[in-house]
């Protein structure tokens, strides 16, 4: 069928050793929204990245939304400091409140109840002020 030779030749590749690579997992996607005149991105989280989240200024362990944290790229070095080992993602949920059962007199007096903070939490809070506090004051921007 063919008469020259050259014109169809298969090429065999050799097997190359793979090495397999961990994939990283994206974490923000661009999207582009609108057409266009109006048209612009948006940035999409993908997933959530656990231990992660940025804190209060001050020395607050309490965990605040990345919508309300100006970033900049002033450091404070935390590395020797020492954290208790109660303080996990777990120790940062809220508790929810029981909602009250409602019976024929309870209706019109029910009281909300009180989150209560536990006495290690405060202990913790305390820990982690003495530790901290100082290396924000040493920075002059904070």
């Amino acid at each position: 069928m063919y008469s020259r030779k050259a014109m169809y030749k298969r090429k065999y590749l050799a097997t190359k050793s793979r090495i397999e690579k961990k994939k990283k997992l994206l974490v923000t996607v661009t999207k582009l929204v609108g057409r266009d005149k109006n048209g612009g991105t948006r940035v999409v989280k993908l997933c959530e990245i656990l231990r992660h989240y940025p804190t209060e200024d001050g020395c607050s362990t309490h965990r605040t939304h990345q919508k309300f944290v100006i970033a900049t790229s002033t450091k404070v070095d935390i590395s020797k400091v020492k954290i208790s080992k109660y303080l996990t993602d777990a120790n940062f949920k809220k508790t929810e409140l029981q909602k009250p059962r409602h019976q024929e007199a309870e209706i019109f007096d029910t009281e909300k109840e009180k989150i209560e903070i536990s006495e290690q939490r405060k202990i913790d809070q305390k820990a982690v002020a003495l530790q901290i506090l100082p290396k924000i004051k040493t920075v002059s921007q904070l």
